[in-house]
């Protein structure tokens, strides 16, 4: 896997014409040994969705925010202190930090979808993750933050299908 570096931040702004301060890279370098996997596979997902976005004319990614990604300054306070980019604070109190967010434009409508990747075989802590995402669900939370006013979806992506499976079996069978 492979990082930007400040350099490479340089290079991007130059290429798309921006200011490098629109350009993230991690500044104190890699920062993510522990998280190697999941990252690896939550940028394979977004590889995929950019391919997806391409494959048809029609759509088109209007955002995405990265869980790695943040706001905000070390030393602030309230809004203004650092926090993942993610972060939807839900209405009834707590917050849900998605390792995604997505808005995009099918063509025919607009999505707004928190995105969540499994690398780990433990069924019974993904369906308690998803489960803490059914407020999220019912507020809209990924749509609220995009300004969307349809309903926001989470899209769970599991790097084992036979997990997939038992976690859509355990999640059926919850109350509610």
């Amino acid at each position: 896997i492979y990082t930007l570096t400040k350099y490479g931040a340089e290079v991007v702004a130059d290429m798309l014409r921006r200011p490098v301060a629109e350009i993230l890279y991690p500044v104190g370098g890699v920062q993510y040994a522990n998280d190697f996997a999941h990252r690896a596979a939550y940028v394979d997902c977004c590889i995929a969705f950019d391919a997806w976005i391409a494959a048809d004319e029609a759509r088109d990614c209007l955002e995405v925010r990265h869980y790695f990604d943040k706001t905000g300054a070390n030393r602030g306070a309230g809004l203004s202190r650092l926090r993942a980019a993610t972060r939807l604070d839900l209405p009834g109190g707590g917050y849900i930090i998605p390792d995604g967010l997505a808005y995009f434009d099918t063509g025919t409508k607009r999505r707004a979808v928190a995105v969540e990747i499994h690398n780990f075989p433990d069924v019974g802590r993904i369906v308690k993750q998803l489960a803490g995402y059914v407020d999220h669900v019912v507020t809209d939370a990924s749509s609220r933050a995009f300004g969307h006013d349809a309903a926001g979806r989470v899209l769970s992506i599991s790097t084992d299908p036979a997990v997939t499976v038992r976690v859509m079996d355990r999640m059926l069978a919850l109350p509610g």
